[in-house]
């Protein structure tokens, strides 16, 4: 309630009944209604350009309102939400949306709105509108740009995970490979089980000789896994072959009295043999 002598500027609407009696009332003027959330309360920033917004450009031509849209279910999709929101609204439908604490922005609105109102008076011609509850164009490009910049963050953020995990195996698998200088092992895939066996002769040349075999299938977690150091990327197409059938596992060894590294050890053969 404003104090004898003192304009009010915006007028609170906080219930569904307050806000259906507030479109009746003020069916005739274009209504600026910021809409809040209760955790963080009206925006500040704005206050200079509400004020001129009502006293020097629209005056009696325009209402404006804050609601709280907590308690209003045609407000229900701005619950939760911290950036300033700003509905345009004549007779009852929206016509346009505002999002953030830009107060020249607004009253340029107000100005653009206020002269679009009055052109619809002269020629009868409406534009336009949706029903408040309805998602105008600028929200959904706005909803869009934030599920953007979520997505790129969760993209960063598992990036970031993929990288910390794979360095972390690589240190340990580093610690583990000084045990296991004379072992190695190739993963066939399922469709190159024949390899194994038309290169089986082809081992002695490289003084390797076959320590186990396993045939088994994997997981999609099990073949990223597997994949996770490897020259092959596990993209979906890459899965998709790999999960297709059994993969055949062979362990190598070394002979004792070969000398080489074999875990650093990694022929132009071996590498074609991993795919």
């Amino acid at each position: 309630m404003a104090r004898k002598g003192q304009v009010s500027i915006q007028e609170n609407i906080e219930t569904n009944e307050e806000f259906i009696h507030y479109l009746k009332t003020h069916s005739n003027k274009l209504i600026c209604m910021e809409v809040y959330s209760e955790f963080c309360g009206p925006c500040l920033a704005t206050a200079n350009a509400i004020r001129k917004g009502k006293l020097e450009i629209g005056q009696d031509n325009i209402a404006m309102a804050r609601a709280l849209a907590d308690n209003i279910e045609a407000l229900e999709r701005f619950k939760g939400k911290s950036e300033p929101a700003f509905l345009f609204i004549v007779n009852g439908m929206l016509s346009r949306a505002m999002f953030g604490a830009n107060g020249i922005e607004l009253c340029r609105i107000i100005e653009e709105e206020l002269h679009l109102m009055q052109k619809e008076k002269d020629t009868g011609i409406a534009r336009p509108k949706r029903e408040i509850a309805e998602m105008l164009p600028e929200e959904a490009a706005k909803m869009e740009e934030i599920f953007k910049v979520e997505e790129e963050s969760r993209e960063q953020m598992e990036r970031l995970r993929v990288l910390t995990l794979s360095a972390r195996k690589w240190r340990v698998n580093e610690r583990m490979a000084r045990h296991l200088r004379r072992l190695n092992f190739i993963l066939f895939w399922p469709h190159c089980h024949k390899a194994h066996y038309d290169l089986y002769e082809k081992w002695d040349m490289l003084n390797l000789s076959v320590a186990a075999k396993e045939v088994l299938q994997l997981t999609e977690d099990g073949a990223k896994e597997a994949l996770y150091m490897s020259d092959v990327l596990p993209n979906e197409a890459c899965l998709h072959s790999l999960l297709n059938g059994e993969v055949l596992v062979v362990l190598f060894k070394m002979l004792d009295s070969d000398t080489r590294d074999f875990v650093k050890r990694r022929t132009r053969r071996e590498g074609a043999l991993c795919s």
